[in-house]
């Protein structure tokens, strides 16, 4: 973006004193927005005549400006006087644009680089060393270009000694509860499977093993009890299970309220009759 220099003391200046205040105002703004489109189109203060109908203004009020000193004329039409003694030429401006653009082609290259360090830095960090002992009998090193005379070695992840996959050697614990999630899920289908896992999640902090907590799933799903927070821990601490109360409802508590009061008034009943025989008799 460029910008149109306009002397703060320019409603002052001689010049524009001399013009006529009938036009001096219609002028003024055609000098002002015809500054502001030379700069946007860095035409060193050019001014075609074609352009005064898109600035809406007129040959009278340019004529104006050229009687008062502040513009000149010009093959294409006219010309801001002095241009370049208050505004950058195009090619300042142009020179200027080139050194931002290589400034902040430098700069973003340079914070690139940073990130693809700070990447390499946290991937290194984060490598298991527990991968890197399981799998260091192969050593043949990667070379740093392809070498078409030579083939890569097939590496197998180890099995079990019935065939099967093993757990993964460096798992983490959003994977693990996952895994222990999905026995439960599978035998109740219309489980919560991320609010589970999250349950179970807890289990695994608590150092509880896949061991125990297998089959803790297993009998809640058996029973058809809810996997809760408390649920899995009865079951992993092998307590019997809480049952709770049904809860009375309002209309057993106001029966009984009821008979309660009911029982009171007649025994009281009975008191006043028994002191009033024990009146007479006396």
């Amino acid at each position: 973006m460029g910008w149109f220099k306009i002397d703060d003391q320019l409603f002052s200046h001689p010049k524009v004193l001399s013009i006529d205040p009938r036009y001096r105002l219609a002028a003024m703004g055609l000098f002002t927005l015809a500054g502001a489109w030379s700069s946007a189109y860095l035409t060193d203060g050019v001014v075609p005549k074609q352009s005064l109908s898109s600035l809406q203004a007129s040959d009278k009020q340019a004529q104006v400006l050229i009687k008062a000193g502040l513009w000149d004329p010009h093959p294409l039409g006219y010309v801001f006087h002095d241009w370049a003694d208050y505004n950058p030429t195009r090619d300042e401006v142009l020179a200027k644009r080139q050194v931002r653009a290589a400034a902040g082609k430098i700069g973003g290259e340079h914070s690139a680089s940073k990130r693809a360090s700070k990447v390499q830095a946290n991937a290194s960090a984060s490598a298991s060393p527990i991968v890197d002992v399981c799998f260091d009998h192969v050593s043949t090193p990667v070379p740093a270009r392809p070498d078409p005379t030579t083939t890569a070695p097939t590496v197998l992840p180890p099995t079990t000694s019935n065939g099967a996959a093993p757990v993964p050697v460096v798992e983490s614990l959003i994977q693990r509860a996952g895994r222990l999630t999905k026995g439960y899920t599978d035998d109740e289908p219309m489980s919560n499977f991320v609010a589970i896992r999250g349950i179970v999640k807890k289990a695994i902090t608590a150092d509880h093993t896949d061991a125990e907590i297998v089959p803790a799933l297993k009998r809640l799903a058996r029973d058809g009890r809810g996997v809760t927070t408390e649920t899995l821990r009865i079951e992993l601490q092998g307590l019997p299970a809480q049952r709770s109360q049904p809860k009375r409802s309002t209309t057993d508590e106001r029966v009984m309220a009821g008979l309660t009061l009911a029982a009171m008034y007649e025994k009281q009943e009975q008191e006043e009759e028994w002191n009033a025989q024990k009146q007479l008799k006396s």
